[in-house]
């Protein structure tokens, strides 16, 4: 086989032995281009195949894959990526050890057509980095044999996101001209509806929202949006995480250090002791240190059992420096669903913290002050941390240490020492938490939300209304103000995110009807296809036609021609028996099953395997790629025997496989495997 291929790798994964490798011989083609198109001499090459290729090339014949490649091969441009493309769209690996078996694979390497009578076509989007608007493009070309009967649908082509209903793209004016008129709204009613939310947030009991609404002369749900932006009378208790449930009752060495705790070092620890000892990392006596998982960050929150105003202070320090990069940690004010972060950082080393003072931080039954403490980039490595945390508002004091380090393990949640039964709470987030609404630290409504008088708060509301009616351009890029104005004039944010949905009509379905060639182009705002997903299914309406169709954010250079697109393989759930090995085409040619074009496209398919196999044959010889395999030794080099050799080198190669099974007494073998895995 070395003799006329070169060697070549492909990656499996074999259950219970990790990734192993398959080998086999390919066509290096670019040196046969070369000496095709005259930019080298034919000595080191197959006469044979060089000899199939030029009559391929040149073949005047109409040919629907070849077409394309003889044209670039006229110019001598051909190159190996053309081809490649194709390749990787037509074939296919599978696994060897299961070649035989009922319903199996029949091959290493299997023939996969890029034809399908219907596509869910499917786009994920990002925002361009500029936040301009990205346009998009919907493309049906006339798959290189012609346009006629070429008639097709877009069905009910849509933006997917999670936390809004399906958007229509035909509805995008309406959807846009609704958000429009919805920011006017609430960036003119921006003071008025802060001047409600003080009221609402000085009040004992949970305000009456319309007659709150009516009296302040603002829109009922752009007033809601603020309460909940803001946490003001917001229905349920702020989060505090996923609690810790597994009790620590002592590490090996120390009795009197316990706590609460997860997977992978994940937990919370008290030392009740007054001496400083390392677990490995040094405890102090009588403080509280937690450790994150490579995944989760570990919360430590106290939820306020009073309303009032209090003050916040505390430290963290890393009390494991020796190694490790460190952690992430932020101090938060979490109200209802929504955060403020109040101050945030990463450790260095083992230098002392100081996460501030944060004075007149309102609170009310159920909000929460949390500390998180995460992985710094994932990494775990040594990462127990030292937490003190003290609240104090009125007379009373909460202490993290005092309160919790004599008996940790009391409960979870944790009573403080002035008799509230469930204050401490240690629990655990996704470390890469999915981003939820914050107040950014420093901006004028964070400010609003600590101004103490009313008087504050009321010039602070019209310097909001003014930031959300001026340009956004006015702010600088990294301003904090320029972030507030961003959030509360998001499509997805709370304060619009009710105008998008209600302008979406429910259960839209509008179709694209076109005739290829075709393109459809869309304008869309950076906040709608940010995190979104474009999704059409396409179909033929004339069952004698055959195009293709895709989606893109490129500009398409032409729409005749068939385009490789992209193929990607992966292992469903199934019975064992099965070939669960399935292939999904980006952009496969639509026909209909059994047609004339259908019939079309597989000869071409054919015509092009044929010339250009993935590999001319299998090397290993013994499969490695499953734990018990049916097959020991596995011979796979038609494309080979047909495309390179004589019938001198057919002879040898079987007269070497033949020897092969002689000498390994294969046959005998084969019955002891078949046992083996039928206990299996």
């Amino acid at each position: 086989y070395a003799r006329f291929t070169e060697a070549t790798e492909q990656t499996v994964t074999v259950t219970g032995a990790g990734q192993l490798h398959n080998q086999g011989g390919v066509v290096p083609l670019a040196v046969y281009l070369d000496a095709l198109q005259g930019r080298r001499g034919e000595q080191g090459l197959n006469a044979k195949y060089l000899s199939i290729l030029r009559r391929a090339l040149e073949d005047p014949k109409p040919s629907l894959l070849l077409n394309p490649l003889r044209a670039k091969f006229r110019e001598k441009a051909l190159t190996v990526a053309e081809i490649e493309a194709w390749q990787r769209s037509l074939w296919r690996f599978t696994s060897v050890g299961h070649i035989g078996k009922e319903n199996g694979p029949k091959a290493w390497q299997e023939a996969v057509n890029p034809l399908r009578e219907e596509h869910e076509a499917r786009l994920k989007l990002t925002a361009p980095a500029d936040g301009g608007d990205l346009i998009l493009y919907l493309v049906t070309s006339d798959a290189g044999d012609g346009t006629e009967h070429d008639a097709a649908v877009w069905e009910n082509p849509r933006l997917v996101a999670p936390g809004r209903p399906d958007l229509p793209v035909r509805q995008l004016p309406a959807v846009l001209s609704a958000l429009e008129n919805r920011r006017k709204a609430v960036a003119s009613s921006a003071a008025a509806c802060l001047a409600a939310a003080h009221e609402a947030d000085a009040a004992k009991e949970r305000p009456d929202l319309k007659s709150l609404a009516a009296k302040h002369g603002v829109d009922l749900e752009i007033l809601g949006g603020w309460l909940d932006w803001l946490g003001i009378g917001a229905a349920g208790e702020a989060s505090t995480g996923s609690p810790l449930t597994q009790k620590l009752e002592r590490t090996p060495d120390y009795d009197f250090i316990q706590g609460w705790k997860g997977e992978q070092a994940l937990g919370v620890l008290a030392n009740s002791s007054d001496a400083t000892v390392r677990i490995p990392g040094a405890m102090r006596g009588r403080s509280v240190a937690t450790h994150p998982s490579p995944t989760q960050a570990s919360v430590i929150s106290w939820r306020s059992p009073v309303a009032g105003s209090a003050t916040i202070s505390g430290k963290v320090q890393d009390v494991h420096p020796e190694c490790g990069n460190g952690v992430t940690w932020a101090l938060e004010v979490r109200r209802g669903t929504t955060r403020e972060v109040l101050a945030s950082g990463v450790t260095k080393a083992a230098e002392i913290i100081d996460i501030g003072t944060h004075e007149a931080v309102r609170v009310r039954p159920g909000d929460a002050v949390a500390m998180v403490v995460g992985p710094r980039d994932g990494n775990h490595v040594c990462d127990l941390t030292a937490v003190d945390l003290v609240i104090r508002e009125g007379e009373s004091e909460w202490d993290l240490a005092a309160d919790v380090s004599p008996d940790i393990l009391a409960g979870n949640p944790h009573a403080d020492r002035l008799g509230h039964e469930t204050v401490w709470h240690f629990g655990s987030e996704p470390a890469e938490v999915e981003s939820t609404p914050e107040i950014p630290a420093d901006s004028l409504l964070a400010q609003w939300r600590r101004a103490a008088t009313p008087e504050e708060r009321a010039e602070l509301a019209g310097k909001i209304q003014r930031l959300l009616e001026r340009d956004a351009d006015t702010e600088a890029p990294d301003s904090p103000d320029r972030a507030l104005r961003r959030q509360l004039l998001s499509a997805n944010g709370r304060l619009l995110g009710a105008a998008l949905r209600s302008a979406i009509p429910n259960g839209a379905e509008v179709n694209y009807d076109v005739n290829a060639p075709d393109v459809i182009e869309f304008r869309l705002p950076a906040e709608l296809a940010e995190g979104a997903e474009f999704v059409a299914k396409v179909r033929l309406r004339d069952p004698e036609g055959s195009v293709q169709m895709r989606a893109t954010v490129s500009r398409p250079d032409g729409l005749q021609g068939v385009a490789a697109g992209k193929a990607e393989s992966a292992l469903q759930k199934g019975q064992w028996s099965d070939n669960n090995l399935r292939t999904e085409h980006s952009d496969p040619v639509l026909a209909r099953e059994g047609g004339a074009a259908w019939r079309r496209f597989e000869a071409a398919f054919d015509e092009f395997r044929a010339l250009f196999p993935m590999a001319l044959c299998y090397t290993r010889i013994v499969p490695v790629d499953e734990v018990v395999t049916l097959t020991l030794f596995h011979r796979e080099d038609e494309p080979l025997k047909r495309l390179m050799l004589d019938e001198a080198e057919v002879a040898e190669i079987d007269r070497l496989w033949e020897e092969l099974r002689i000498v390994s007494e294969a046959p005998l073998k084969q019955v002891d495997v078949f046992e083996q895995l039928f206990q299996f």
